[in-house]
């Protein structure tokens, strides 16, 4: 038997009858119970963003540019541009809500055509 998770097998042996084959039957038995999919992160409404807001909200938390003389400095600077940027989309980019039906590819265009259609 050959698998990635034996822990969940239960029972595995041979079948005691041969039924004429030259190949004997092998009988398992596993433990799969239903496993709930952990909770993801909601995902985020890019194309609903304040990003008017964001800019703003980076430009604030930054604060005064300096000048960049060494590679250390740089890294320092565009950690604290990724924390900032991170942290602004956060605060004002709203959430998908998500559903079991809905579609990556169905945008607010499309449902604005699919109501003229219907």
């Amino acid at each position: 038997m050959v698998t990635n998770r034996p822990g969940l097998l239960v029972k595995c042996h041979l079948y005691h009858d041969y039924y004429g084959s030259d190949h004997r039957a092998t009988y398992s038995e596993w433990n799969l119970q239903a496993q709930y999919k952990p909770t993801t992160k909601a995902r985020k409404a890019l194309d609903r963003a304040e990003w008017n807001k964001i800019g703003e909200e980076v430009l604030r938390q930054i604060g005064p540019w300096k000048e960049i003389k060494t590679r250390p400095a740089l890294d320092e600077m565009a950690q604290k541009v990724i924390e900032a940027t991170t942290a602004a989309v956060y605060r004002y980019t709203p959430d998908v809500r998500p559903t079991l039906y809905s579609k990556r590819w169905f945008t607010s265009d499309l449902k604005v055509q699919q109501t003229k259609a219907n």
